[in-house]
């Protein structure tokens, strides 16, 4: 047991636990809202479903123009030579990216309908709640000034949460 918790106290292994439940939320986000996708009947979406579509795409892609490709990870870990974004929608909301994709899943499982649609998008929810609470962490690591952005930014939508 002791040997247990020597181990966890090193800093490699420590950081090694980090990068593999980083790796596995992204797996589970992708997964989530592959099922969500897949599971979209075809049929004309309701007006409502539309909107949320609408604006988690014009969010999403907002927020990809202000990230840039060069900067872009699916991972919770930034980049090495990556810079803290804090323009566009990042002036208001830390991961717009996170919150354009709840958006989507919402909108797919208003229009697939059903309790397994809007419990995969809960599950959704929590995997990007618990990834974007570990991509702060690796955030605030690398760039001193995350702290303070952090304070002054809301984490998924301006004046909820």
């Amino acid at each position: 047991m002791l040997g247990i918790v020597k181990a966890m106290c090193d800093p490699g292994v420590r950081e090694a636990i980090r990068g593999m439940a980083g790796r596995a939320l992204t797996v589970a986000q992708f997964a989530l809202l592959a099922a969500l996708a897949l599971s979209v009947p075809a049929r004309r979406p309701p007006w409502p479903a539309v909107g949320l579509l609408t604006v988690a795409i014009a969010l999403g892609v907002w927020a990809l123009r202000t990230m840039h490709w060069k900067r872009l990870s699916v991972w919770p870990e930034p980049k090495r030579n990556t810079a803290l974004v804090c323009s566009g929608p990042y002036r208001w909301i830390r991961h717009p990216m996170y919150t354009a994709a709840a958006l989507a899943a919402a909108g797919l499982a208003l229009h697939a309908g059903g309790l397994a649609r809007w419990l995969t998008w809960l599950v959704l929810v929590t995997v990007l709640a618990a990834k974007s609470r570990l991509e702060e962490r690796h955030l605030a690591e690398r760039f001193p000034e995350y702290r303070e952005y952090a304070a002054r930014t809301w984490r998924w939508l301006p004046g909820i949460w």
